[in-house]
């Protein structure tokens, strides 16, 4: 079975390569072994596995240090998890902002469907603690930086899986499944954040994994 912390998934081809399950095992031999990441050869390419967007950098700018243009990335896909139930991932993540950024985050963290909301201040700079669905981060940091200014700071875990309400889970396009990885659709940012408010509130194991900073 598969590393249930490993949240997201992208796939590595080369653009002229007609055999890719060659290239994707040549690519793998070139990676180390980055924390929170894994690697699968495929007909599709490199599968690239890992429990962050950061964590999934590494060896996205490696690969292209190395071939350059050669190769062709897909869009970060978000790993569901299907069973009785379909279940998608939820993070645990902690932004440092200037107190006069912490409105902006709180009130977008929320529009992303965050839950378990906590704040504490002082004088120069606010913790923001929260959870909230991967679906709804992907791209955050880059999205933070905007919105703060470049003052913020955000360090992002995998918390657990919890299932998707059954509105979200018909809208559902696509799936990435854990147990056997394939490409999948995701939703648009608007899309997801009107699915967002018919999402139940989950109860969270309190225990935290290896944290990422995404600054």
């Amino acid at each position: 079975m598969q590393n249930p912390t490993l949240t997201l998934e992208r796939v590595c081809a080369h653009r002229n390569e007609t055999r890719q399950l060659v290239f994707a095992r040549d690519a793998m031999d070139l990676l180390p072994p980055y924390p929170s990441t894994a690697y699968e050869a495929t007909e599709a390419g490199l599968l690239i596995l890992a429990e962050t967007e950061f964590a999934m950098s590494q060896p996205v700018q490696l690969l292209q240090q190395v071939y350059g243009g050669d190769i062709a990335f897909s869009e970060p896909r978000v790993r569901y998890r299907t069973g009785r139930t379909l279940e998608e991932p939820y993070m645990g993540l902690r932004v440092m902002a200037p107190p006069d950024c912490v409105g902006a985050v709180v009130d977008d963290l929320r529009r992303r469907g965050a839950t378990s909301l906590t704040k504490v201040s002082s004088r120069h700079t606010c913790e923001v603690r929260a959870i909230a669905p991967l679906g709804m981060l992907l791209g955050y940091g880059r999205e933070l930086s905007i919105l703060t200014r470049g003052r913020a700071q955000c360090t992002m875990w995998f918390r657990c899986y919890a299932p998707v309400d059954s509105a979200d889970a018909a809208a559902q396009p696509g799936v990435a499944e854990r147990e056997e990885p394939r490409p999948a659709r995701r939703g648009s940012p608007r899309r997801r954040r009107r699915q967002v408010s018919n999402r139940r509130r989950v109860r969270f194991d309190e225990r935290a994994f290896a944290s990422h900073n995404l600054s």
